[in-house]
C-alpha cells in the first residue's frame, strides 16, 4: 500500500510534463521529507520516512498511489524532531509465499519498543494480521481487502481491532479512473477507542499526471491538500488542516 494520504520542500527541479496516455515506471524506493508549521508554536517540525520493496511495485494509474495491500517483502524507516523529541523506527514485512511475519523497532524519549506480529496473505486482495504492541500491551486483529471494479478502478476495506474490543477501525477507500485520463481517490475513517472517537474523509481529483487537488474534514476540521508532480520520481504535497501547515517531498525511484 503506497498510495498518499498524509497530512514540497521548494526545489530547483526540473519540470518534465508527464502525458497521461504514458505508461507509468515501476517503482521500488519510497522516500519522504516533511516540514510541518504550527500556528501558534514557534519550532517546526520536520520528518524523514522511506520504505523499500524487494519487488518492483506497479502503479494504480496515478504516481501516488501504488496499490491498497502491500503484497511483497519491504524494509522501512522513520525519523520525526521536534524540539527535544527524536523518535525514530525501523521494521519491515517478509512475505514468505502466502505468510507473513513483521516487526518493527522504535525509539523514543530513551525508551525502546517492539512491534511484531504474523499473518497470511490468501490472495493479492486480501490480507489478514495478527500484531502485539510491546508499548500498550495490546494485541490487534487487522484485516485488508480490494475489490477490483474493473482493470483500473477498485474499493479498499480496512479493518483493525484490539482483542478486548476497546479500539476498533474502519477505513474504505475508492479509486477510478475517470474522463481523459484524470482519476479520483476518496477516503472515509472511523475509529473508536476507550477515550474517544473519531470520523475523516476527503476526496482527491487528479488533473492527468501533472497534479491534483484534495479536500476533506477531520471531525469539524476541514483540511485542504495539492500535490504538483515534477516528473514520475519527484513530486510535493502541501497540506494545511487546524492552523497547521505541512510541506512534503516525495522522491520514488
Amino acid at each position: 500500500m503506497r498510495f498518499k494520504y498524509t497530512l514540497p520542500a521548494i526545489a530547483l527541479l526540473a519540470s518534465t510534463t508527464i502525458q497521461a496516455q504514458q505508461s507509468l515506471p515501476q517503482k521500488s524506493w519510497f522516500t519522504s521529507f516533511q516540514i510541518t508549521d504550527v500556528e501558534h508554536i514557534s519550532k517546526n517540525a520536520y520528518g524523514l520516512s522511506s520504505q523499500y520493496y524487494f519487488s518492483p511495485q506497479d502503479s494504480s494509474g496515478t504516481l501516488d498511489d501504488w496499490g491498497y495491500i502491500d503484497t511483497d517483502s519491504n524494509v522501512s524507516f522513520d525519523y520525526a524532531h521536534f524540539g527535544s523529541s527524536n523518535p525514530v523506527s525501523v521494521g519491515g514485512e517478509y512475505f514468505a509465499d502466502k505468510f507473513i511475519v513483521l516487526g518493527i523497532l522504535s525509539h523514543r524519549n530513551g525508551d525502546n519498543t517492539g512491534t511484531a506480529g504474523f499473518g497470511y496473505l490468501f490472495n493479492d486482495n486480501l490480507k489478514t494480521l495478527v500484531i502485539y504492541n510491546e508499548d500498550t500491551e495490546d494485541t490487534y486483529l487487522k484485516a485488508q481487502y480490494q475489490h477490483d471494479l474493473n482493470s483500473t478502478d477498485y474499493l479498499g476495506f480496512t479493518a483493525s481491532t484490539d482483542v478486548e474490543f476497546d479500539n476498533m477501525g474502519i477505513s474504505a477507500r475508492y479509486f477510478a479512473l475517470v474522463n481523459n485520463g484524470d482519476h479520483v481517490a476518496v477516503n472515509i475513517l472511523y475509529s473508536d477507542n476507550e477515550y474517544n472517537d473519531y470520523w475523516s474523509g476527503g476526496a482527491k481529483y487528479y488533473f492527468g499526471q501533472q497534479y491534483s487537488l484534495g479536500l476533506g474534514a477531520i471531525d469539524s476540521e476541514v483540511w485542504v491538500e495539492a500535490d504538483y508532480f515534477f516528473s514520475d520520481e519527484y513530486y510535493v504535497t502541501f497540506n494545511y488542516l487546524d492552523n497547521t501547515y505541512q510541506l512534503a517531498l516525495t522522491a520514488q525511484f
